[in-house]
Parts: C-alpha cells; structure tokens; sequence
C-alpha cells in the first residue's frame, strides 16, 4: 500500500472520526458473523433495476480501514501525531460524514418514537447539538482534505498513472459497497398499499408464463403449488441480479415475446426433473 505521512489530530477531529471509523469495523465483523447492527439499503424490499452499481467489496480496502482503527483506538479520547496514507486519509473523511449521517439518523429515529426513547439513547439530539457536530465536522473534513492532496502527492510519485487511476477506482467501489451495505442511513420509503396484491398478481403472471414455456419445450408442467414455489425462487434470484436483465418487470414488460417463457422455462427445467409430452 502507499506510504505515510506525518500528520496530527487535535481531540476534536479524533472524537468525529472516532465514532464513524468504529461504526464501520463493527458493522463489517456483524455482517460477516450474520449478525445485526448495521444498516444497508433493503434490497430485498425495494429491489433496484439490474444495472444498479451495488459496488464491490475489497478485502484490502478493508484491512486499511481496520489498520487506522487500530491506530486510532488507544487514544481515541484526545488527539495525537499518526502515520497515514492516502487511502486511510478518504476512510477517516468517509467516517467523520458516517458519523454525523447517524446522527441525524438517530434524531429522525427518535422523533418517531416516545420522547424517553430518544433520551435512553444515550446521544444529545437535539438541533444545537447537531448543527455543532455539523460544523465541525465541515471544519475536520476540510483539514483531512488537505491532508489527502499531501498523500496523493506522495502516491503519484511512488506509482504509474494506471497504477494510481485503478486503486482510485478500487477505493470508490469499495466506498460505494460500505455506503450501500453498511452505512445506508436514509429513511426507508413507506409500503405501499396494495404492494401484496400486486406481488401475488405477479407470480401469478409469471407462473402461467412458465406454464406455456414448459410446454413449448415438449415437457408435462408441475403442480401449481410446486410452480409456483420455483417462481419465488426465480424472482428472489432476480431481485439479487443473478438473472442477468431478466428482471420481474422485464419479463412482465416483454410477456408476449419469446424469450420470456423460454428463460422461465429453462429455470424449472434446471431444477425439476419432468415428464415429456408423448
């Protein structure tokens, strides 16, 4: 990875980062131990089109954001001189804006709940509070920034401009993964009515397409039940981008070509065993 340099953080800029930069390291460890306490975008309710960049997770990327955590964590309550790279420095502005995003995550939490709710959280949520952490942390970012043009500096000298251009690129995709996977703090869009309905109609039009492919390739359709249950497993497949542009609504769009009851069919047909028509 790029070399260091020298720069020092005051206790205010350590205890904006601080936070942030925990909050990401535990809610990676959660994850991967499927366990809770972090938040993602929910792609399973609000599925995204299959050209949605979901980014890309980078171990590497990881392991540097876990090696400043380490730094950071033995005075985490005062300020004091470290050894960062560029790389680092993006992670430390990346948790100072995770941090107040939170923030105004908990007190849109809280105006939600009972008023005690909000103060058993342990954090002061009111307006002043966050409009100080909110100028502050302008401050701390505008700093680390400066910081950062030092380390690219410094990388740019040490590497080629390919070199430079694809672990920039390696960074933003990892960036966008955290976003999307553990950092996501904008309020969830509320069910719509009739969402259910609308569900159950889909599969119903998904099942009579898979119906009439299954029969065009010479094959005996299953019971409805058990068509129907390889049908969610097709629109849960698509919901996570395993199915190409293939897409629910994709097929629902294009119903009359095709194609559409050819991909539903050889899903079932990858699955089921079948009898052939005589």
């Amino acid at each position: 990875m790029p070399e260091t340099i020298s720069l020092r953080l005051t206790a205010i800029q350590t205890a904006l980062i601080w936070p942030g930069l925990d909050y990401l390291v535990k809610a990676d460890k959660a994850r991967r131990e499927c366990k809770s306490g972090y938040r993602g975008y929910p792609f399973q309710l609000y599925p995204p089109s299959p050209a949605f960049d979901r980014g890309t997770y980078h171990t590497n990327m990881m392991e540097q954001i876990l090696c400043l955590w380490d730094q950071l964590q033995p005075q985490s309550a005062s300020g004091r001189r470290m050894h960062l790279n560029a790389i680092q420095i993006r992670a430390a502005i990346f948790a100072v804006r995770i941090n107040l995003a939170r923030m105004r995550w908990l007190r849109y939490e809280a105006k939600k709940r009972k008023r005690k709710t909000g103060q058993a959280l342990g954090l002061n949520l009111g307006e002043r509070s966050l409009a100080v952490a909110k100028r502050r942390s302008k401050r701390t970012i505008s700093i680390l920034e400066r910081h950062m043009k030092r380390a690219n500096r410094l990388l740019r000298s040490m590497v080629t401009p390919d070199e430079y251009r694809a672990l920039m690129s390696v960074w933003e995709q990892h960036l966008r993964w955290m976003r999307l996977h553990l950092a996501y703090f904008q309020p969830w869009p509320s069910v719509l009515p009739g969402r259910k309905t609308r569900q159950q109609q889909d599969l119903d039009e998904l099942v009579m397409l898979a119906k009439r492919g299954i029969h065009d390739a010479g094959f005996k359709p299953p019971g409805d039940a058990e068509l129907r249950r390889i049908m969610r497993l097709y629109v849960r497949s698509a919901r996570r981008g395993l199915e190409g542009k293939w897409s629910v609504p994709y097929l629902l769009a294009n119903r009359t070509k095709f194609e559409t009851k050819w991909v539903l069919s050889q899903f079932v047909l990858h699955r089921l065993t079948l009898e052939r028509l005589r």
